[in-house]
């Protein structure tokens, strides 16, 4: 519960400083949490991982949806 107050609360910080200013030119990406995404659904870490790949790979097309 605490964590997700504090993600909230990051979020409308993030949304502030997008809203306010031009979009950037670029993001990185920290890919974390696969391994554990995997094991909380009792599969193999590598399908974690291939699973993870796969949204990083959908990231653009999302991206292109999302502001055109």
């Amino acid at each position: 519960m605490q964590i997700t107050g504090a993600y909230k609360f990051y979020e409308s910080r993030l949304n502030a400083q997008i809203e306010g200013g031009p979009i950037p030119g670029h993001i990185g990406i920290i890919l974390d949490g696969n391994r554990r995404w995997a094991q909380n659904r009792k599969l193999l870490r590598r399908a974690g991982h291939a699973i993870g790949a796969d949204v990083v790979e959908n990231l653009p097309r999302l991206g292109a949806m999302t502001w055109g």
